[in-house]
């Protein structure tokens, strides 16, 4: 076997660690091939020129990157990312862990392969892979292996004990999306009482891992608003497939697939605020024209108006891409000037932020990157957003803001992804922070933020929305936290082109591209 059995050593390591996910079947029959004799050169040749090129075809199926049609997608994206960015993403491919282990086995072998035929134990190595599937989950008891468990309903998803197979995981999937699509809100009647206006602000790259990794007190962060919800499912981990599941919260949470077709009317949720009297306005603090995010908002998410001009504004950072990227408080605030000059009674506004997005560089600190740059960043978000809410008091209107994150920035990754990829939609990326604020209610109501720590998505954040406007939160009568009890929740299902992530009785399972269900095992620490 020679140097392949170099190569399945290492991989095997990088396996035990869950750096990869062996193939065992495929693996088994290279190593197979490369252990046959070569008795002369030209065949030796033949063998090499034949077995490395499938030995790197094999590592890349068995890593967690995407499939190659996806990644060459991903590669004409990342020609757009600035030289400091991808020095920076550079860095950030050497794990010392890795590359110690891989000088270790790379010792062993050397002493070893002089004494003992290294073959033969690689073999036998990748025969005990395949004889523990890592196709069933660690949950699995031995009646559960003969297929006599029957799967647990979808509605138990996340809340089931069972211990369930892949073809089960695989079911409740299925089962969990033909329920979603029967899920669907309506505006009976156009909004009444006091007027007020709903502002949702889509934050890019924010997650509780984050402010957890960067080490930000989120209670001073959300002290302004009313109602944090705290187990929100984003259920994607990049920004045009959160924008249009949030665009389209009217109707549950459909799959990946169909998030590209033709949106239904009665599934938007600014067509919903548009029939109940609200003026739909669009703006972002950048140019929105990265991944096509442009197109997703206004095709995909149906927000059909166009997104008003912010070049104006002052410009807080570059971009990954070189791009500019502008205050968020001057971008707001400028708006709102206009919007009071405006006479409306009610509008909507979808407002769009990249200002924490992996790679940008601020302008008083270009040197700042990593998580030291994402923490300076989003304390600039929190204030600029307070100082914002600040204005529209004193304006004397009325407003819900809605804060709601995209998705995490993978600050500090995990054993599956480097920092910042955000490949594998794991709870790290897809549980975000969601906050509502109401400005302008009467002085007597109480201040204290209520936490709601069900599980939630975007069909209960636009049942929240709903509720607040055939309701109104500022009628002297009534708590506006009231409408956060029993919002409609339901399993954590969350996914990317090629990857899922669903959790089962209280630990997440993921579905790596082209790959079996394993754990997620948790977050890396700092």
């Amino acid at each position: 076997m020679g140097p392949f059995a170099l190569y399945f050593l290492l991989k095997i390591g990088l396996h035990a660690t869950g750096h990869l996910q062996i193939h065992p079947a495929s693996n088994v029959l290279l190593a197979l091939f490369t252990s046959l004799p070569a008795p002369n050169a030209r065949l030796r040749l033949a063998k090499n020129l034949v077995g490395w090129p499938l030995a790197a075809i094999l590592l890349y199926t068995d890593s967690f990157l995407p499939p190659p049609a996806r990644a060459l997608e991903a590669l004409g994206l990342i020609r757009g990312f600035s030289n400091e960015y991808l020095w920076e993403l550079a860095g950030r491919l050497f794990d010392p862990t890795v590359v110690f282990g891989a000088i270790g086995i790379v010792c062993v072998y050397v002493l070893a392969s002089r004494k003992l035929r290294v073959g033969s134990f690689v073999i036998a190595a990748l025969l005990v892979i395949w004889a523990i599937p890592s196709s069933w989950s660690p949950l699995l008891t031995p009646a559960s292996r003969t297929g006599s468990l029957t799967a647990p309903a979808a509605e138990d998803l996340d809340q089931s004990r069972y211990f369930v197979s892949a073809d089960a995981l695989d079911q409740n999937v299925a089962r969990f999306h033909q329920e979603e699509a029967t899920r669907h809100i309506g505006y009976a009647q156009r909004a009444q009482g006091a007027p007020f206006d709903i502002l949702i602000l889509h934050v890019c790259s924010l997650s509780w891992d984050d402010l957890a990794a960067v080490r930000l007190p989120t209670e001073s962060l959300f002290a302004r608003f009313r109602i944090v919800l705290t187990h929100f499912n984003s259920a994607a981990s990049y920004s045009g497939p959160a924008a249009i599941r949030l665009l389209r919260a009217h109707c549950g949470q459909s799959t990946q697939k169909r998030l590209y077709d033709y949106p239904e009317r009665s599934c938007l949720l600014f067509s919903g605020l548009e029939d109940a009297g609200y003026e739909p306005h669009w703006l972002m603090n950048h140019d929105g024209h990265f991944a096509n995010f442009f197109a997703d908002v206004y095709r995909r998410g149906g927000l059909s108006v166009e997104p008003e001009p912010n070049t104006d504004a002052d410009i807080a950072a570059d971009a990954f891409d070189g791009s500019p990227i502008y205050s968020d408080y001057d971008v707001l605030s400028r708006w709102w000037a206009r919007r009071l000059q405006s006479g409306s009674e009610r509008v909507a506004l979808y407002y769009n932020t990249i200002s924490l997005h992996d790679g940008n560089r601020l302008r008083n600190a270009p040197t700042l990157d990593g998580a030291a740059s994402y923490a300076r960043r989003a304390q600039q978000l929190f204030t600029d957003v307070d100082r914002f809410l600040q204005l529209i008091e004193t304006s004397g209107r009325r407003a819900m803001v809605v804060l709601v994150a995209e998705h995490g920035a993978a600050v500090r990754g995990d054993r599956y992804q480097i920092d910042g990829l955000r490949e594998i939609p794991s709870p790290a990326i897809t549980e975000v922070p969601v906050a509502i604020a109401y400005v302008g209610l009467d002085s007597t109501t109480s201040s204290m933020t209520t936490r709601v720590d069900d599980p939630v998505s975007y069909f209960g954040l636009a049942e929240l929305v709903h509720r607040n406007v055939t309701r109104n939160p500022f009628d002297a009568r009534r708590n506006p936290t009231d409408d956060a009890n029993g919002l409609p929740g339901g399993p954590f299902v969350a996914e990317n082109e090629d990857a899922l992530v669903v959790r089962v009785g209280g630990r997440y399972l993921m579905r790596p591209p082209g790959g079996a269900w394993i754990p997620w095992e948790g977050r890396r620490a700092q």
